[in-house]
């Protein structure tokens, strides 16, 4: 049923010996895969784990590649036969005689197969009354959708599922935690004008409670007094299992559903369904406190899983508003420690970082979304006992083609506290926390808190409050994450189709944004690593005329972080809207609620990147943003959804105005395309470009744009010794423009190359940036 291979110098126990590096394929039953002190386990057939090496962890499970015809050409080809026989390569192949002879049926392979765990039955029945508080709906699993799935994690899951061991038989430790129960809050805060709302809620005390008195024995997670007089009893066992409703239950009766067991029984995470309500969703967590010194250095990765209510795969995203979209990576939140722990108005944070960019689909049966959160580490006054996690989310989806951009807000997301204000746990590390929506806020308050999802054709109203949580184990860290972080400055283009509403009449249109005046210091992005920030600005306007532009911030670069960015690496940082610098449209002071993430949580072997050969720049960035930037006097709203950007470090005239010879240029296109239906989504391309340096003329071509190839001569932009270009495209019937400039390399000053592009013809609309690099 399973099997186990551990990765060392030596042979014993039939470890793999060396540095070969292995590939472990799994066909069928259970496997781990064990080096570097990291265990993966496939619990899946058809997944692999790849490039292991023995002081290395190994990689995450993936699928197994689809076979090619050759024998190193994916699939399991290195398990199977080759040649036109079926012997697999066996040189006497086995008959049924010499089976019968190894009596291997007496040793079980005669038994039938049968389930060892009873997996819970959900329904999407909701509890009596059907919605439930301030109009929220009720985010409930189905049996197609179990609570076990979550996250697709089925190819990830820590431990075994079969024969499970019991590792909580006994524990003299104190467990905090807190019990949830649909819905945990009323009262969402509609009071203010709509950019100065809290998203503030009141507790419902019998459905959100927290303890500090848990106690594991017997298998079982319970507390003497309640956590919060909610009295529980939870079987407690590691690694994600399902159970049934015959021993385990909480205040509303009995319960069944999935948990996850921490290793060293330091954290256990319950999302549950009570029975007697209609499998009404339901969470319980109890951790041992963490009570070590907190890290004050270096970066840690934290694999995400989506906890209460149970039914999304993508954390802070509801599932009916992008929460159950393809197309996304596994979700980490990676962290940038720093000494600075105690005191919150400071430069020098300890941040974390989230994001997710699902691309589901290609072309106009495309549907997606982003969301980023950014977070700060901070705690009482010489206290690592009481340090927590405090920041927001932002973020936008586009349910379908045809619609409109959709903001989402998940709200704050505040590690939840046990009753005595502990929110990590585990032995030896703070190793397990758990993010809600709750909202921390600089002069020190805690309250209860909500997103909501608000569409743009009516935004007096949300479409869906909701309360969510996300619950963490530690992963290790992404090959070279967290390895180069270095100060600089990045200059580039930000393109893309934006959805503008005019509050006053209600309409809605769209419009092609650009750099300002097509000068790639209109979008900048600056890294500081020494306090862990990374800013930016994006100076826009309209393709076609000058009545939308708008000018939006992000980060703010000194004094109170407020959890506006966090910088991780040079590849890896997210940065939210500022709160020290302002935004205008049109010149009107502005209000943004928007996000900007690197393309390192792009999922880039998805079925829209067919045929896309991607650069590998070694410093020339790219990646999206979204959300929302609205006037201060409520007249006008416009929304971006995934509007990719390019920045690197502009090469200048000083460079490029003595360069002779010729170069050649690789690397991609991405955009965001309106075709002549109205229908919207994000394609991507190749990018090739050509240059002589000596008459500074060339020509660029972005080639299977959402089907359609681009061409056009390039040459010198006035006044810039060629450092910039700017030419014509034309295609498919459309014509438009592309403006770049180079950017430095990793062993070339014009190694690299940066620009924006738009075309239009016949109601279509394509508009980007196009990044490359030389060979």
């Amino acid at each position: 049923p399973g099997s186990d291979l551990r990765l060392a110098q030596s042979t014993p126990g039939g470890a793999v010996a060396g540095d070969v590096v292995t590939t472990a394929q799994l066909a069928y039953g259970q496997m781990t895969v064990s080096a570097g002190g990291v265990t993966q386990a496939i619990n899946v057939p058809g997944f692999q784990v790849v490039s292991v090496s023995p002081d290395q962890a190994p990689s995450r499970p993936t699928p197994v590649p689809p076979p090619t015809g050759g024998p190193d050409g994916g699939g399991f080809t290195g398990l199977e036969g080759t040649g036109g026989d079926s012997t697999g390569g066996a040189p006497k192949p086995p008959t049924n005689e010499d089976v019968a002879d190894t009596q291997i049926s007496d040793m079980g392979s005669n038994i039938e197969p049968k389930l060892i765990v009873a997996a819970p039955t959900f329904n999407d029945a909701p509890p009596p009354g059907g919605v439930v508080g301030d109009g929220e709906k009720l985010l409930l699993v189905s049996k197609d959708t179990r609570i076990a799935e979550q996250n697709n994690a089925l190819d990830d899951k820590v431990g075994t599922t079969d024969g499970m061991r019991n590792i909580g038989i006994s524990n003299n430790s104190a467990y905090g935690g807190r019990f949830l129960s649909q819905t945990p809050f009323t009262g969402f805060d509609f009071n203010a004008p709509e950019f100065f709302r809290t998203g503030k809620t009141t507790a419902v005390s019998l459905r959100n409670s927290r303890g500090s008195d848990g106690t594991v024995n017997a298998g079982f997670l319970t507390a003497p007094n309640g956590f919060g007089g909610s009295n529980f009893k939870l079987p407690v066992k590691e690694g994600f299992v399902d159970f049934g409703s015959a021993d385990a239950f909480t205040r509303f009766g009995p319960v069944s559903g999935m948990s996850f067991g921490a290793p060293d029984q330091s954290f256990y995470y319950f999302n549950l369904r009570e029975v007697n309500f209609s499998n009404n969703p339901s969470s319980l967590f109890g951790g041992v406190p963490f009570t070590g010194a907190f890290p004050t250095g270096g970066t840690a990765a934290h694999d995400l899983f989506p906890g209460f209510p149970g039914k999304t795969s993508i954390p802070m995203l509801p599932e009916n508003y992008g929460g159950n979209f393809g197309g996304a990576l596994n979700p980490i939140l990676y962290t940038a420690y720093s000494p600075n722990l105690t005191t919150f108005p400071n430069d020098d944070r300890a941040v974390a970082l989230y994001a997710l960019i699902a691309i589901d689909g290609v072309g106009p049966s495309q549907k997606s979304a982003m969301t980023t959160y950014t977070g700060v580490y901070i705690g009482d006054s010489g206290s690592n006992n009481h340090i927590f996690l405090a920041g927001y989310n932002r973020g936008s989806v586009r349910l379908t083609s045809g619609g409109t951009p959709i903001r989402v807000s998940g709200g704050g997301g505040t590690t939840s506290r046990d009753s005595l204000g502990r929110s990590f746990f585990g032995q030896d590390k703070p190793d397990h926390f758990v993010i809600s929506s709750d909202v921390f806020t600089q002069d020190g308050t805690l309250f209860d808190a909500a997103g909501f999802v608000q569409t743009l054709e009516n935004t007096s109203v949300p479409a869906l409050v909701f309360f969510h949580e996300t619950y963490s184990r530690p992963a290790p860290l992404p090959n070279g994450a967290g390895s180069v972080r270095t100060s600089q400055t990045l200059k580039g283009y930000a393109a893309g189709i934006v959805t503008t509403k005019s509050e006053a009449s209600g309409s809605i249109s769209t419009y092609i944004a650009k750099n300002l005046n097509d000068q790639p210091g209109s979008f900048q992005i600056t890294t500081s690593p020494a306090i862990n920030r990374a800013t930016a600005v994006f100076r826009s306007q309209d393709a076609f005329n000058s009545l939308s532009s708008m000018v939006v911030y992000f980060g703010n670069p000194s004094g109170a972080a407020s959890a506006r960015q966090a910088f991780i690496d040079d590849n890896i940082f997210g940065i939210r809207e500022s709160t020290s610098q302002t935004d205008t449209i049109g010149g009107s002071a502005s209000t943004g609620r928007i996000a900007l993430v690197t393309s390192a949580f792009v999922n880039l072997s998805i079925p829209a990147t067919a045929g896309v050969t991607f650069c590998t720049c070694a410093h020339t960035k790219w990646g999206f943003i979204s959300g929302e930037v609205r006037r201060d006097d409520f007249s006008e709203r416009q929304r971006l959804h995934l509007m990719p950007w390019v920045a690197g470090r502009l090469s200048g005239p000083g460079v490029t105005a003595g360069k002779v010879g010729t170069a050649s240029y690789g690397g991609h296109a991405v955009a965001n395309i309106m075709n002549a239906s109205g229908q919207e989504y994000v394609a991507f391309g190749n990018y090739n470009q050509s240059w002589n340096f000596a008459n500074r003329t060339g020509l660029a071509t972005i080639s299977n744009l959402d089907g359609a190839t681009y061409s056009g001569s390039i040459v010198n932009v006035s006044g810039t010794s060629g450092s910039e270009f700017v030419g014509g495209l034309s295609g498919a019937g459309r014509s438009g423009s592309i403006f770049g400039a180079f950017m430095r390399g990793a062993n070339n000053n014009t190694g690299e190359v940066a620009a924006q592009f738009h075309v239009t013809g016949s109601g279509y609309y394509a508009a980007g940036i196009a990044v490359g690099k030389e060979p």
